[in-house]
């Protein structure tokens, strides 16, 4: 868990001149590790789902689009859901496989992925049996009513060819999870650089031959998104190895080019989407749809992810205290939880449609329609409803 200050720490706190600037405060801000769990993953995590949250409410403008992007900006919280859940499944599960042996740790690796499996459909037929026998509607602006119940449709949600509610990441997850031990196998053999080349090899054959490439669960194509969630699982099992790689580089070397690669890319994005400075140029206006399209997860879409998730994964190093104490108590929560608030979220988010002229609000209330939805998940987070029936 994160290391709280203590007193003394607290009484140095400030900016000092000894022999020069001493920036104590800002020292005292930072991240300190205790224990085996990183929080700040927990955290980022939470923000991911938050975001998940509102762009699924949509009705937008909404004061949330500045954190969010509305769902259409160059990066998504999706991809920080996925390549966090394969970092965290390399952090915990690659100590005790190394210590204890592979076997020990597969059967819960397997009943985890066949839980999300049954979940995914769980959800799914929950959110059609609301659609099919209730008034409520399950559909806002960007959502498609759910087809005629038949036996074709009870198939493809078994074989997870089509999802509702929002359960396709549940598919998608469960299978990289039920692969997983596979991974872990060949990393335990030391051919973990054989497994980041066969992974980013599939994701580079989606992109070239999409066709060839083809199994699709829901919504992902799950030969492309499996890159992000195999990185994070090596990530998170060489853990160690990775930090110690670049603490050989002076700080400055890594962070001013990051730094600059994330102001370029928010300013290409903001003037891009927002503004649509380029729309006038069809072909370039193509080639920035193609190279940043999020379902084929394309290469301008990771190299953003990349460049966003180390720059907030940084932010929240070097400011943890601030962050951790203004927005953790909702962030935290969340990403502890973060199975049962995406299996429950399709539900709060549905309640959203069937508010009377919800669309008709302000930018202010669609912001408090947002936060809203966030505080109902956290505080069915908080009593433990139902947490002895939906994983966690």
């Amino acid at each position: 868990m994160a290391r709280a200050i203590s007193p003394a720490q607290r009484a140095q706190s400030g900016i000092k001149i000894n022999n020069g600037l001493s920036l104590t405060w800002f020292r005292s801000w930072q991240y300190h590790q205790e224990g085996n769990r990183d929080i700040r993953l927990d955290f980022l995590r939470g923000l991911c789902l938050f975001i998940i949250i509102a762009n699924h409410i949509g009705y937008y403008p909404a004061y949330t689009m500045f954190l969010t992007g509305g769902g259409y900006f160059l990066v998504s919280a999706a991809e920080g859901f996925i390549f966090i859940s394969g970092l965290v499944l390399g952090l915990v599960y690659g100590p005790r496989i190394v210590k204890e042996g592979l076997q020990a740790s597969t059967g819960k690796i397997l009943q985890r992925a066949w839980t999300l499996y049954i979940w995914n459909i769980v959800v799914a037929l929950a959110y059609l049996a609301i659609a099919y026998f209730t008034p409520l509607h399950t559909r806002g602006e960007a959502v498609p009513a759910p087809p005629n119940f038949s036996l074709d449709l009870v198939i493809q949600l078994v074989t997870m060819k089509v999802s509702f509610g929002w359960s396709d990441l549940l598919a998608t997850y469960a299978i990289l999870l039920a692969v997983s031990p596979i991974v872990f196998y060949f990393m335990v053999q030391k051919k973990s650089w054989w497994v980041l080349g066969i992974s980013w090899a599939f994701w580079l054959g989606y992109q070239v031959t999409p066709q060839n490439f083809s199994p699709t669960l829901g919504t992902f194509p799950i030969f492309a998104w499996q890159v992000l969630f195999i990185t994070g699982l090596v990530v998170g099992f060489h853990r160690e190895a990775v930090k110690n790689f670049f603490n050989r580089f002076a700080k400055w070397k890594l962070y001013l080019p990051l730094g600059i690669s994330f102001l370029a890319l928010l300013s290409f994005g903001v003037a891009w989407i927002y503004n649509g400075v380029f729309e006038n140029n069809a072909d370039l206006a193509w080639f920035f749809h193609w190279s940043f399209d999020k379902l084929a997860l394309r290469p301008g879409r990771m190299l953003t992810f990349m460049v966003f998730f180390l720059v907030f994964y940084l932010l929240l190093t070097y400011l943890w205290e601030p962050l951790q104490r203004s927005l953790g108590w909702l962030f935290n929560p969340l990403g502890q939880n973060s199975l049962y608030v995406y299996i429950l979220h399709g539900f709060v988010v549905s309640l959203f449609f069937n508010i009377p002229d919800y669309a008709e609000l302000s930018p202010l209330g669609h912001t408090m329609g947002h936060i809203g939805a966030a505080l109902v998940l956290w505080v069915l987070v908080k009593n433990k409803v139902l947490f002895k029936v939906i994983p966690r």
